[in-house]
């Protein structure tokens, strides 16, 4: 079998805000990554609100300011949309999407910085 195994670490307030790969185990051996920062997001780098939304939702990215940021949406298969952010935060029309849960990712610098989850309604 194969399996992998996570340590998280919590940023204030108790959110999970790092995911760390700690180790990797293919049948009965277990590989040690050794890699302790392999950061997957930042969860106080963004809001995405209102949240349920059913038009128009604003991604806010303060802590990005001065940098080249890009916005997608995407329904955990496909991309639906992708956006060059503004300095501080991008509003996105989301009436033509159907209902259900989407994932809004933004990057910052050509770099992933988040994933937040939005529901339309």
């Amino acid at each position: 079998g194969f399996g992998l195994k996570f340590r998280t670490t919590a940023a204030p307030g108790g959110v999970a805000s790092e995911i760390h790969i700690q180790d990797i185990a293919f049948g009965s051996k277990a590989i040690t990554t050794g890699i302790s920062n392999n950061t997957f997001g930042n969860a106080s780098a963004i809001s995405v609100y209102p949240n349920p939304a059913s038009d128009m939702v604003t991604v806010s990215y303060p802590s990005l300011a001065g940098k080249n940021v890009s916005v997608s949406v995407s329904n955990g298969v496909n991309t639906v949309a992708t956006v060059a952010g503004g300095n501080t935060s991008t509003e996105l029309n989301l009436s033509n999407l159907a209902s259900g849960l989407y994932l809004v990712t933004v990057s910052a610098d050509g770099a992933y910085v988040s994933t937040s989850k939005v529901f339309v309604k």
